[in-house]
């Protein structure tokens, strides 16, 4: 697989966690989107626990993406002149 399409993978899974994140505050607040919930006592712990866990996964794949970019010697796509 190529580290651009690895990165453009990781990075819409990364805004659709992000979604979720928001659609769960707007959730507690009243506002309802879809794939919204909310949650009370223990249940509401796990939720962000797993949104937590999905956030670090999706970090973790950028850092491989990332450590796949400087290994192979391909130039970022956008280059930093210094």
């Amino acid at each position: 697989m190529q580290t651009r399409t690895l990165r453009l993978a990781v990075l819409s899974y990364l805004v659709f966690v992000l979604y979720l994140w928001v659609a769960r505050l707007l959730g507690l607040t009243g506002i309802v989107l879809p794939l919204s919930f909310t949650a009370t006592g223990s249940q509401a712990d796990s939720i962000t626990a797993v949104l937590l866990l999905m956030g670090f996964v999706g970090i973790a794949g950028l850092r491989i993406a990332h450590k796949k970019t400087k290994t192979r010697g391909v130039r970022p796509l956008s280059p930093v002149n210094t």
